[in-house]
């Protein structure tokens, strides 16, 4: 058995970002190995283990077959960032290649898919009515957690990831992200990209480990949701990360989009 493995990868963004669809194709290649949300899932019981032989333990990992591990979070709580960052730093201690994959998604789209998944799919009814309120806070969870990246990526070999970039072009995205190990990209893992004549499925976050999945379109419920409650300050933040997430990756550098993102951040 392998004590360590050749490479590590915390993919992490904010709720309803594309984090499983993204994560889950990751995950797919052949040489890797992928925990879903330690903390997040582990919140309840106080889980907050970093050290790393702890970690590899509690998750029963072995690195023998699939010598890079990837882990997947979310922004949900700040508590999940410190966390994960705090294993990654832990594990690139130990001399690991470690990489941090920050997966964005236009704020406006997350927040209507999260009403959504709240009403339709999720027994917890957390976040079911949009009003100012509901709408203020959203976005005011976002800022602290997304600077504390910010504060951190560089630490790290990075890369910067959209939702509507990954839906875009799947296969050059999957390729970008899978060269940070690197690894080439696998002709099975195009079996869970996002599919134009995709399947009529529920909750993406379910249904993306099937794939087939096809982008919702909410152009006219983000345009009406920013004219409604554009007097909002967090509703000026969100609206400046969205204009900084629809940057064309072709014509900005990771560093150069981390840049402008911990600008806005601070």
């Amino acid at each position: 058995m392998t004590d360590m493995p050749k490479s590590f990868t915390l993919l992490i963004g904010p709720p309803r970002s594309g984090t499983t669809l993204i994560a889950n194709t990751f995950m797919s290649h052949s040489t890797v190995c992928g925990v879903h949300e330690p903390y997040q899932h582990g919140r309840a019981n106080g889980y907050g283990t970093t050290d790393f032989a702890d970690f590899k333990a509690d998750h029963s990992l072995d690195f023998t077959d699939t010598p890079n591990l990837a882990l997947k979070e979310t922004t949900t709580r700040l508590r999940n960032v410190e966390l994960s960052l705090e294993l990654a730093q832990n594990v690139q201690n130990s001399g690991t290649y470690t990489s941090l994959i920050l997966i964005l998604r236009c704020p406006f789209e997350a927040f209507l898919s999260q009403v959504e998944a709240s009403r339709d799919h999720w027994e917890e009814k957390k976040l079911t009515d949009i009003t100012e309120e509901s709408v203020a806070h959203f976005f005011d969870r976002q800022r602290a957690p997304l600077r504390l990246i910010c504060e951190n990526a560089r630490r790290f070999h990075f890369r910067i990831v959209s939702y509507d970039s990954f839906c875009a072009s799947p296969e050059t995205e999957t390729a970008r992200l899978m060269a940070l190990i690197p690894v080439p990209m696998e002709p099975h893992q195009k079996d869970l990209m996002p599919d134009a004549a995709g399947l009529a499925l529920p909750d993406p976050k379910f249904a993306s480990s099937r794939g087939g999945i096809t982008k919702t379109d909410r152009a006219m419920s983000v345009d009406h949701l920013i004219e409604t409650y554009q007097h909002v300050p967090s509703v000026k933040f969100a609206m400046a990360l969205r204009a900084l997430i629809a940057l064309d990756v072709k014509k900005i550098t990771d560093v150069e989009k981390l840049d402008a993102l911990t600008a806005l951040v601070l």
